[in-house]
């Protein structure tokens, strides 16, 4: 869909890159117009249909000011039933000094569906809380925030710049975490730490730490580690057998599915993000005096913490963590589907800068105290997906609209003051906005 009227606003070279294109929602890419048909299969970018329209293009002066515009119908699919996607517009873009003014009009379909025009899909720092000010007013910072605004003059997202509607605008906001695979876009393209554990060989990404081959085996449906005497807690560094893979560079999440009923005090396995045998954070049933709990650990410099909670699940459990910076989230599930909330969050500052994650890996681990018997644990599969923060805005033009309109004005890289200062005084007039002539000037 990036074809269709994508609008790029870079404040920094990684603002589409790295994890952005496997996690962003495609049916919402920033200054398109789009029918919300989200019923096509992933990684069918062979089967469209080109419209039958043919205008499109752009001009520019002195590398200063631009236009760009496009006679826009949206494509279809080989199996769509005829005029099913049928969405219509006329798009152009007005590029002055430090401003880009947005225009549409014509804006048709008979598809029976919503229609929306997308302001914003912006990827967010990794608590993604970046400040949204929309009209002077702070809105919430947490992850899950909606809210449909009405009267919408100027809004302003901290690391990105401002957005100014000349006429008073109904604007939708959504903050929020998504995770995705490059799979999902070419079959192809796969993290081969994505395993699925259906071999009797480990794929070449795996590596052991402290390996006993005797210890551990691929059935072809699971992978079995028996739990042997060992720990890492603090200083002491002697567990056996934790198999990792090299961690995706940015933001991500790691789950796995374990079969495990430990009897025994210290009996345990799990989930581990980790650097080295003195950095690193894990998820874990594990066997106490009095009974199985859940345990989320984190180890900073041989400093170590953790934290029970307890243990509602049968003999099959599903663990999950989820790196967002230096904040890991535990998350427990009786089927891999049905999160809820965190278990538990720690700060670990073990990956570095993100986008770095020097060192970092991810992987499995089972082991036990030595007046325990061994035991074995297995691992369905190890799953990993990327993982990025959104703040989206877009406006809603309703089911089957009949020649609907808008106007924005982008002003990237300026401050709430600057935008809310700008909207009391802008300097470029919308001269004409219909299906025969979109104009603007810079006063």
């Amino acid at each position: 869909y990036t074809a269709d009227g994508m609008t790029y606003i870079y404040s920094n070279p990684s603002d589409y890159g790295f994890n952005y294109w496997p996690t962003v929602d495609p049916h919402r890419m920033p200054g398109t117009t789009v029918d919300r048909d989200t019923s096509r299969a992933d990684s069918t970018g062979g089967g469209t249909k080109m419209p039958d329209k043919s205008w499109v293009g752009g001009v520019s002066l002195e590398g200063t000011y631009g236009t760009a515009g496009m006679d826009f119908k949206q494509h279809t699919y080989y199996n769509d039933p005829p005029s099913n996607v049928n969405l219509e517009a006329k798009k152009s873009w007005f590029m002055f000094d430090d401003e880009v003014v947005a225009l549409g009009s014509g804006i048709t379909s008979t598809s029976g569906r919503d229609i929306e025009t997308v302001f914003e899909n912006r990827a967010i720092n990794s608590q993604g809380n970046n400040t949204l000010t929309v009209n002077g007013i702070a809105k919430p910072s947490s992850l899950g925030w909606s809210e449909t605004m009405n009267d919408v003059n100027w809004i302003h997202l901290d690391g990105t710049g401002g957005y100014v509607f000349p006429d008073s605008t109904q604007v939708k906001g959504l903050r929020e975490g998504r995770e995705g695979e490059w799979y999902d876009i070419n079959h192809l393209s796969y993290d081969k730490a994505d395993d699925d554990f259906n071999s009797t060989t480990l794929g070449g990404v795996w590596k052991w730490v402290r390996e006993d081959s005797t210890k551990h085996a691929l059935t072809g449906e699971a992978l079995n580690i028996t739990a042997t005497d060992g720990s890492i807690a603090g200083t002491t560094n002697t567990t056996k057998n934790i198999l990792l893979a090299a961690a995706p560079q940015f933001d991500f999440s790691t789950d796995t599915k374990l079969t495990f009923s430990p009897t025994a005090t210290g009996q345990r396995a799990g989930l581990i993000i980790y650097k080295d045998d003195d950095n690193y954070v894990s998820i874990s049933r594990v066997r106490s005096i009095d009974g199985n709990y859940i345990v989320t650990e984190s180890e900073i410099g041989g400093m170590h913490a953790n934290n029970l909670s307890s243990d509602i699940y049968g003999e099959t459990v599903y663990f999950k963590i989820e790196k967002r910076g230096s904040d890991y989230l535990f998350y427990a599930s009786n089927d891999g589907v049905t999160w809820g909330t965190a278990l538990r969050t720690y700060t670990n500052a073990m990956a570095g800068t993100d986008g770095a994650n020097s060192g970092l890996k991810m992987g499995l681990t089972a082991a036990k105290v030595a007046s325990s018997p061994e035991i074995t644990a297995s691992f369905d599969y190890h799953h990993v997906k990327d993982a990025r923060n959104y703040l989206t805005l877009w406006t809603d033009h309703g089911i089957d609209p009949e020649n609907a309109t808008y106007s924005y004005i982008i002003l990237p890289g300026k401050t709430a003051a600057e935008v809310e200062s700008y909207n009391g005084n802008q300097n470029v007039s919308i001269l004409k906005n219909d299906t025969t002539v979109q104009a603007v000037k810079e006063d």
